[in-house]
């Protein structure tokens, strides 16, 4: 009777929100996978010789592989020091080279059927990076810097 309507109705709703936050009637192709498979940072891959990180005006601190770097975070390399930084899925890296301060900026990347996509945006303050490596799709890179920008495609 009364208890398995409210039961019912207590499905439909579930059910009714998660296709509206999957995307279902607006417009938005694609996959529900497709849409959770969107990191929301990067990460250190690779590092030699003295690396730090800070987040936001926190005391500096030693990076490791595997380090999240999510937008605010600031790496520096010292003397004969490098770092690479992983965008999500493999989509391409960035190696700051010895001496060097960057900060991530904007971080909007997503795999959709096997393509990556999406802009990182990087602020380097001193120092430079090699040129980014990436594995296709539509991936843009812009290195910031006082004098201007580089777009990387």
């Amino acid at each position: 009777g009364v208890k398995r309507v409210i039961m019912a109705g207590r499905v439909c709703l579930a059910l009714a929100v998660l296709a509206i936050s999957s995307g279902c009637g607006t417009g938005n192709q694609g996959t529900m996978a497709q849409r959770w498979d969107r990191p929301s940072e990067a990460f250190v891959s690779d590092l030699k010789g003295a690396v730090e990180f800070n987040r936001g005006g926190a005391d500096w601190s030693a990076a490791v592989p595997g380090l999240p770097v999510r937008v605010g975070t600031t790496l520096r390399t010292g003397t004969d020091s490098t770092v690479d930084l992983l965008f999500g899925n493999g989509a391409g890296t960035v190696r700051l080279k010895p001496r060097s301060t960057m900060t991530l900026e904007r971080y909007d990347v997503a795999h959709v059927d096997g393509q990556r996509y999406g802009t990182v945006e990087i602020f380097l303050s001193e120092g430079d990076v090699e040129e980014p490596r990436k594995s296709g799709g539509g991936l843009v890179i812009v290195i910031k810097t006082v004098g201007g920008s580089r777009r990387l495609r």
